[in-house]
């Protein structure tokens, strides 16, 4: 995927979990002290429920010393977002079968959830992480519960893949070169039935690609599954 602004890589997270666990295939999961697995299987079941891209306004973020007081959100059952982006959330919706595509954009879950369609692919893209209150919303109507949210919102968290009973969650960092310089973005991607959900701190236009390839319809991505759209993502 190109990109005019600037050169952005990719990570597969299998390479950085090979290079992380020195290749011994699992690397022990921090809050359930536990070797995770990180095969990916097609979750048998999932919930049933139901910003543009020129929006670049700003918000504030935590007040000085509240963000460094939060900034373990294993102590807390708060959400605190512990990057410094100031992206405003928002969010765009791509749902698809192998009889066409439906899209959407909005500030919150109720703007788009008109265009999400269970038993149909629903590729969502959360970018800006600063509203905690939207990134809970959204996650509560997929069920992904308080743990995963918070690490969505933990810019820190090391690169993992985690296998629930009802989705698979990803952390990964993508690397931008600005400024002669390698910077490490936080993503996080949630994989269920009929969903890929991709969290973002910045406004970036680096999945615009798989966005144009739904739409073209390439190598019959549309007559494939969630599972396919990861591992698009992944790579």
């Amino acid at each position: 995927m190109a990109s005019g602004r600037c050169l952005e890589v990719c990570m597969p997270v299998m390479r950085l979990i090979h290079i992380v666990t020195g290749g011994a295939g699992a690397m022990p999961c921090c809050r359930l002290g536990r070797a995770a697995d990180y095969s990916y299987i097609r979750p048998d079941q999932t919930t049933q429920r139901g910003g543009p891209n020129d929006d670049r306004h700003r918000q504030p973020l935590p007040a000085p010393g509240e963000e460094d007081a939060m900034s373990n959100n294993l102590l807390s059952e708060k959400l605190v977002y512990t990057g410094t982006s100031r992206v405003r959330t928002h969010l765009h919706i791509c749902t698809y079968d192998r009889d066409g595509v439906a899209s959407g954009s909005g500030r919150t879950w109720s703007e788009v959830a008109e265009t999400y369609r269970p038993g149909k692919v629903n590729f969502i893209q959360v970018h800006g992480l600063c509203d905690t209150a939207v990134v809970a919303d959204v996650c509560g109507h997929l069920g992904i519960g308080l743990l995963v949210q918070q690490d969505i919102l933990n810019v820190g968290h090391p690169p993992k893949v985690e296998q629930h009973d009802t989705f698979n969650f990803v952390v990964m960092k993508r690397i931008v070169a600005t400024g002669g310089e390698l910077e490490p973005r936080h993503v996080c991607i949630v994989q269920g039935q009929d969903y890929v959900i991709v969290f973002v701190e910045d406004d970036t236009e680096f999945f615009t690609d798989v966005v144009t390839a739904i739409n073209d319809d390439a190598f019959k991505v549309r007559m494939r599954q969630s599972d396919y759209l990861l591992s698009v993502l992944m790579n």
